[in-house]
């Protein structure tokens, strides 16, 4: 719960930061291709976290947890396989790639305080 709250608190810091990331795009550079940018920048800070907090699932499953801790593992680690969560996964991933866009485009038409303003 904790690292819940202290990743939560950071997302909220960064939404925040958006409009002012957004309006300092050179207007050479197309909004599409910027949100695609950002987006890989936000993969690749989070990439790291990912691995981590998977292996420490691998590393509990490994020692055996009791029974009902250790089904919930198996079942964060192997339930994306699935061929309804591989459908729920790219609509996921369809969405927090399309909605950056309309961001950005909405930010440069708004102005950055009314976009902070938006999202507080």
């Amino acid at each position: 719960m904790k690292k819940g709250l202290l990743f939560g608190s950071i997302a909220i810091f960064m939404i925040g930061l958006q409009p002012v990331i957004a309006n300092a795009r050179p207007n050479v550079i197309d909004p599409s291709l910027f949100a695609a940018i950002t987006s890989i920048i936000e993969a690749l800070i989070f990439l790291p976290i990912y691995i981590l907090e998977r292996s420490k699932l691998k590393y509990d499953i490994k020692n055996k947890q009791d029974e009902k801790q250790q089904i919930l593992n198996e079942s964060l680690l192997n339930g994306w396989k699935k061929t309804k969560n591989i459908k729920l996964l790219l609509l996921i991933g369809f969405t927090f790639s399309f909605v950056p866009i309309l961001n950005y485009i909405g930010f440069e038409q708004a102005g950055a305080i009314n976009s902070s303003l938006i999202f507080k």
